[in-house]
């Protein structure tokens, strides 16, 4: 069970959906109509969607999709200045996120509900996380 945080174009979404197969699902979350809709369209494709692997939403992915939570794995493909909370909140315990924050790209485990294990590469680059205020 995978989150997709910034899907965009529906790439990491096709890739990921490849991977997990029809016993896994991604759920990705876009906040662009324009990128939701062409990334779902890309995404399916290959019929991830229609095979109920792939789930698309139109919302703020910094506040993640509580309905398909606990994951296994979070991807964030856009800057943030910390870990936002409900990502912690809906990574499972066992699970592993990827963040960038700052221009630095955080691995995270959940080793327990209030213990993250953190490793932090530098040298990267992203657009920022962007929240939106009517969510």
């Amino acid at each position: 069970n995978i989150l997709d945080v910034g899907s965009g174009s529906g790439w990491t979404v096709a890739l990921l959906s490849s991977i997990v197969g029809t016993k896994g699902k991604v759920t990705a979350a876009e906040r662009i109509p324009e990128l939701y809709e062409f990334g779902k369209k890309n995404a399916d494709k290959f019929n991830f969607v229609k095979k109920g692997i792939a789930e698309f939403y139109n919302i703020d992915g910094s506040k993640g999709y509580e309905k398909n939570s606990p994951y296994d794995r979070i991807i964030v493909s856009a800057m943030t200045e910390d870990i936002p909370r409900p990502l912690k909140e809906q990574l499972k315990v066992g699970g592993k996120m990827v963040i960038p924050v700052h221009n630095d790209i955080w691995y995270i485990e959940k080793r327990g509900e209030d213990d993250l294990y953190i490793e932090k590469y530098s040298g990267f680059s992203f657009v920022p996380l962007i929240h939106k205020s009517n969510d």
